[in-house]
């Protein structure tokens, strides 16, 4: 066979991989897959999934790929390993903790970058579980295995260290200038200033209100939501943890609760609450009424392994951990977009 002809039919082959690459993108462009199903209006609809930076067209450089190849660097990759926890900040930044890894991966899809953060005073993250980022943009960081909090500054560096007070810090929240920590084993939740300043206390075992069994994940907006894990319910509390009201049950039944795990507001005060053992995540009102279930089992888009952190950024772009599938799944609250 000629140089011109082997030349001529790479091209074709070129060709016809673009025109079918064209073909594949142009229809999953058209794929809409929303909740509720049509022709019920939908409120939830499928925007994307996050496995590693390349989802997000965010590539090394050149010279980077270079330097990690001379000294054998093999970083997390961007890609996510054990993700646990997420959130958003107000430049679109998105955090995710990941255990597996032992860092928290931060994606700029804005600004197409991706960096890490895994240092502590102690070394290396050992278990990062939840994650918040302030208004003067320090991260705040749980780690179960550590038994601390770690607060970077904007540059990545580690700030602050609050330990002493947990035996295993997992969700947190910012609220009112405080920083809220759960304690899953001790059954109650800290209360500091942003400086790290220990304000007070709540909670202790039991199942009367104001007290919880092994909380995991809290969120906040007007009130406090706490994720009481083993009392299968959310509870609803003031700042200072005085409890409001409640709701949910154990069960297998939508509305119920078997595992549940992350908890996120939207724009209009609704409460997302993820479980991994119903491979999906509830939306209810603030009285506790179900309005509406998102997700199956499996590895498809919409379908989960396990899913536990969940977070609502400020146009309702909902970000759900997959955590058997490796991944972030992006949707979005149609009701709430401006």
């Amino acid at each position: 066979m000629s140089k011109l002809h082997q030349m001529a039919q790479r091209f074709f082959n070129l060709l016809c991989c673009l025109l079918f690459a064209n073909t594949v993108s142009y229809s999953q462009e058209q794929e809409r897959l929303v909740w509720p199903a049509p022709p019920q209006e939908p409120r939830i609809e499928f925007l994307s999934s996050i496995s590693s930076r390349v989802d997000l067209g965010i590539e090394k450089s050149f010279l980077r790929k270079v330097w990690d190849w001379l000294v054998g660097a093999e970083e997390a990759g961007g890609f996510l390993v054990q993700p646990l926890g997420v959130t958003v900040d107000e430049r679109g930044r998105i955090y995710v903790t990941d255990p597996g890894a032992q860092c928290i991966h931060i994606f700029d899809p804005k600004k197409k970058t991706y960096t890490t953060l895994q240092e502590t005073r102690k070394g290396r993250l050992r278990s990062p579980v939840a994650v918040a980022v302030s208004p003067d943009w320090r991260v705040f960081v749980t780690d179960s295995g550590l038994r601390e909090v770690i607060v970077y500054d904007e540059d990545g560096d580690v700030e602050l260290t609050i330990s002493g007070y947990f035996t295993r810090p997992t969700g947190l929240a910012l609220y009112n200038n405080r920083l809220y920590v759960v304690d899953t084993a001790l059954h109650k939740i800290f209360v500091f200033d942003l400086d790290g300043k220990f304000l007070f206390e709540f909670g202790k075992r039991g199942t009367q209100r104001g007290e919880f069994n092994f909380p995991v994940f809290i969120a906040a907006s007007q009130y406090l939501y706490v994720v009481d894990a083993m009392n299968f319910r959310v509870q609803i509390l003031d700042d200072s943890g005085r409890a409001i009201s409640m709701f949910g049950e154990v069960g297998n039944m939508q509305g119920m609760f078997a595992n549940p795990k992350g908890i996120a507001v939207d724009s209009e005060e609704h409460l997302y609450v993820a479980d991994a053992m119903f491979d999906a995540f509830q939306i209810f009102d603030r009285e506790g009424r179900l309005l509406l279930v998102v997700g199956r089992g499996g590895r498809g888009k919409g379908e989960f392994l396990t899913p536990s952190g969940i977070a609502i950024d400020r146009e309702d772009k909902i970000y759900v951990v997959d955590s058997l599938n490796k991944r972030v799944q992006v949707f979005r609250y149609l009701g709430g977009t401006k």
